[in-house]
């Protein structure tokens, strides 16, 4: 099956009509939504989010044409699912490479804490979805957690 590269999410992206090259702006390591009350959250609350969620696909084998369908799942920190998307395509039968482009206009999230958004590929449609590798993109509801990261421009020489 194919190879999953990475998965951004941010803020947006401009394909190169000349080049095909993927240009990606606002990527997001983490996303922190605060001044949500935590009773709220626990029910489940929408939000516009305006975010896309980007995936690079490599064939397993460079001259074998292979094909999946991916979706991704949202899970609440208990690690339950509470939402997905459809499947989606990934051609991998002209092309080595493979990106898809999610666009995340609206989200709704259940639980104050750390959610996942998970990656599932499966090879056809009869077959059962399976959890991509390190494919996971993280975000927190409420306030940033403790111990969170520095400031990455401190070590920009």
């Amino acid at each position: 099956m194919a190879r999953h590269r990475w998965s951004i999410l941010c803020s947006g992206a401009v394909v190169d009509e000349q080049t095909n090259r993927l240009n990606l702006a606002g990527i997001i390591d983490e996303l922190h939504v605060g001044g949500v009350d935590r009773t709220t959250v626990e029910a489940g609350v929408a939000f516009n989010a305006n975010l896309l969620f980007v995936t690079l696909w490599w064939r397993s084998q460079r001259e074998e044409p292979e094909d999946l369908q991916m979706r991704i799942v949202f899970v609440d920190p208990t690690g339950t699912a509470y939402g997905q998307t459809d499947g989606r395509d990934v051609d991998l039968r002209n092309y080595i490479v493979a990106r898809t482009i999610w666009k995340l206009e609206q989200m709704v999230v259940k639980g104050y804490g750390e959610h996942t958004i998970r990656i599932e590929s499966r090879a056809r449609d009869s077959d059962p979805w399976s959890l991509v590798p390190q494919g996971d993109v993280v975000f927190f509801i409420g306030e940033a957690p403790p111990g969170d990261a520095p400031d990455p421009r401190a070590n920009i020489a």
